[in-house]
């Protein structure tokens, strides 16, 4: 739940968007924050306040629900989408993916072409 300071929100929404804007970008926080006009331990605040996590987390789950999207395109390569997420190596990309969805990323893949190609069916 978001503090209802209207300069909190303020705050907190012109971080994210810096941050969506760029999921591959590896901003730092401390970076992140003066750039809003804010300190680092006040942004964080402002996270775990409204997310529960801190913003590199939060970053990080954005990365990953935006790599599972990308997993649907066939043309592009799991290393490809790994690094157009922010992520520095595919190992380090499949590592985080199986733990936030419980199944590698090749057998997300495989798993979303095979449930399409039965409900084509």
């Amino acid at each position: 739940m978001l503090k209802a300071d209207a300069t909190l929100n303020e705050h907190l929404r012109a971080a994210i968007e810096m941050m969506e804007a760029d999921v591959a970008h590896n901003i730092k926080v401390k970076h992140l924050a003066s750039s809003i006009g804010i300190s680092r331990s006040h942004l964080t605040s402002l996270f775990k306040a409204a997310f529960g996590m801190p913003p590199y987390r939060w970053l990080l789950q954005k990365r990953l629900e935006t790599a599972r999207t990308l997993l649907t395109d066939e043309a592009r390569s799991i290393t490809e989408i790994a690094f157009s997420c922010g992520f520095n190596s595919s190992q380090h990309f499949a590592t985080a993916f199986r733990a936030r969805f419980g199944v590698a990323p090749s057998a997300y893949r495989r798993n979303r072409d095979r449930a399409a190609a039965a409900k084509a069916a």
